[in-house]
């Protein structure tokens, strides 16, 4: 019985010694957050803020460029709301093109909260015919988002 429970013991120690070099399993991306952005939508240098929360919640606010700033578009259950100011509009999210900002934003969002980032901390996101990278930390921060057309970088990064 002795010699039984010593080789359970030294096998149990084996395994739990081999594990030890493993790699470390990635950890998966944080989507609910919010931060600064800037970058290039197209060939339009954009900037503000993104808040990204549970089940597809999203609003971003523009601070750049001039023209954009001040505009917030939201995205509720389905419903898109744009805001300026006092001036606010609401419309269903089946009229916003797939390549628009909100909409790459989210798929890449909702692109990686379904999956793991590779050895380089990148999720590929395909949406609408283009792939896009999402950029992940060891820490599971989103720092990028970058693809055709789109290269946006995320920084003061908050998470719940």
């Amino acid at each position: 019985m002795k010699k039984v429970l010593r080789s359970l013991y030294a096998l149990f120690l084996l395994l739990s010694l081999a594990a030890c070099g493993q790699e470390p399993t990635p950890k998966s991306a944080l989507t609910v957050f919010s931060a600064e952005f800037s970058g290039v939508y197209r060939s339009l240098s954009v900037g503000g803020r993104l808040t990204a929360g549970r089940a597809g919640l999203m609003e971003l606010s523009f601070t750049s460029p001039d023209t954009l700033e001040g505009l917030t578009i939201g995205k509720r259950g389905g419903a898109v709301l744009l805001g300026r100011g006092s001036l606010l509009c609401t419309a269903d999210e089946g009229y916003l093109p797939q390549d628009s900002l909100p909409e790459l934003i989210g798929g890449c969002l909702r692109e990686a909260s379904s999956a793991l980032p590779d050895e380089n901390g990148e999720i590929v996101a395909r949406l609408g015919g283009g792939e896009y990278i999402v950029r992940v930390g060891e820490d599971g921060i989103i720092s990028s988002l970058e693809g055709e057309g789109l290269k946006i970088t995320f920084r003061e990064v908050k998470t719940e």
